[in-house]
């Protein structure tokens, strides 16, 4: 009986330590993230920096983004740029880190990586890790920042939504 009561403990603690996938469906698609460790801000101010895939799916067309949300605006490294220009953000994606170009979305709430040929070769990269780890460098602090994310419930969760099915 006790071994009974072990195992559901453990089966339930598992999925509960994970990093829980969270989906929101917008216009025409659906957004998939998964949250990172909390980081603090400033004292009393802690932020959550997600990571995920958005899928839209308009006529006979599908795009899949990558986005990342920071949990608030980034010290720029080109200030006159502006977001358009977009942001270098270190990413350690299966052992390899590399430095890549993000968009800024609107109000500095998060960043897209650009929809290039390499932005189809990041996704399945990302589709295919277990872990994914973004450096970045939070606007008030200037501290550089490391969040790890879970990504291996990102795959299976994408091929059960069809606009996500077209870059599987």
């Amino acid at each position: 009986m006790r071994l009974l009561a072990a195992i559901a403990l453990t089966l339930c603690f598992l999925p509960c330590s994970a990093q829980e996938l969270q989906t929101a469906y917008i216009k025409n698609g659906i957004l998939l993230t998964v949250p990172a460790q909390k980081y603090q801000l400033l004292p009393g101010q802690e932020r959550t920096p997600q990571l995920g895939v958005q899928c839209i799916h308009k006529g006979k067309k599908s795009l899949q983004v990558v986005i990342f949300l920071p949990g608030g605006s980034l010290v720029s490294d080109n200030p006159e740029a502006g977001n358009k220009a977009g942001e270098m953000i270190a990413m350690s994606v299966k052992g390899e880190k590399i430095v890549v170009p993000w968009v800024g979305l609107n109000e500095d709430i998060g960043f897209a990586y650009t929809p290039t040929l390499q932005a189809e070769q990041l996704l399945h990269s990302l589709l295919e890790s277990q872990t994914v780890s973004l450096e970045f460098r939070p606007f008030l602090t200037g501290t550089p920042i490391t969040s790890t994310f879970d990504v291996h419930s990102l795959h299976e969760v994408l091929s059960h939504h069809p606009e996500c099915v077209a870059q599987q």
